[in-house]
């Protein structure tokens, strides 16, 4: 009924998140509505909620509006801001891997200039999407969904029995790090013997690298929700991104 409700009576159209609780065995129905810059109408003249009351929008206040939602119509999503993110939350160590000699004199300009902080007004800075998915620690604050999920099951199909699971997590680069070990830990390995011992991996480390990174790469992280997943069988692995 609140979809409904969302999709059908306000305009522009809300698209809210609805999760259930349940807290002291009570029940609970979260909904969120996420932060939009979309100009809503009223007769006369335009308004933003503020607590319990009304301001009316000054021509400036549309116009900065107007603007993001504008950047936000034409930006990649992973140029786009988090809200209550800025430069505080950011770890520096993984940050500064990404700055030149020259670009760690001036990180903040350096940061901006690769669209991983954006200058809004009152010349305060905000962390995109990708400033968040690469240098932040605790990512999961703001994009909770962004992982991979690695599961390995003792035959070939989804049918069969799980033998383990475990969900990757953190910066991107651990992400990836993570997966590759966990692909490799129980592989197996076939050998012969010629002059010496010759080992062959079932999985070459390189191609499970080549592979798990292109699923992070090339996802479509403004799909909320959404997570890749690492399937490991006893003949082959997949991914779903």
């Amino acid at each position: 009924m609140v979809s409904e409700i969302c999709s059908g009576s306000i305009r522009p159209f809300i698209g809210i998140d609805t999760q259930r609780y349940e807290i002291d065995d009570k029940a609970l129905f979260a909904v969120i509505v996420p932060a939009g810059c979309a100009l809503n109408d009223r007769p006369g003249s335009n308004v933003r909620r503020s607590g319990s009351t009304q301001r009316k929008l000054s021509s400036d206040d549309r116009m900065r509006l107007a603007q993001r939602r504008g950047r936000a119509r034409f930006l990649w999503f992973d140029e786009q801001i988090v809200p209550g993110n800025g430069v505080r939350t950011l770890d520096d160590a993984l940050w500064e891997r990404f700055l030149s000699i020259e670009g760690a004199n001036d990180p903040r300009t350096a940061l901006t200039k690769l669209s991983l902080l954006v200058r809004i007004e009152a010349n305060a800075l905000r962390a995109t999407v990708a400033e968040v998915l690469l240098c932040t620690r605790n990512r999961e604050k703001w994009l909770p969904k962004v992982r991979i999920t690695a599961t390995k099951y003792r035959r070939r199909t989804r049918t069969t029995e799980k033998i383990d699971s475990h969900d990757m997590i953190g910066p991107l680069y651990r992400q990836i790090r993570e997966s590759v070990n966990y692909c490799i830990r129980d592989i197996s390995v076939a050998s012969r013997k010629v002059s010496m011992r010759v080992e062959t991996p079932q999985h070459r480390a390189t191609a499970l690298l080549e592979s798990i990174f292109n699923a992070v790469d090339h996802r479509d992280y403004s799909m909320q929700g959404s997570k890749i997943r690492l399937s490991m069988f006893e003949n082959r692995f997949e991914l779903q991104s």
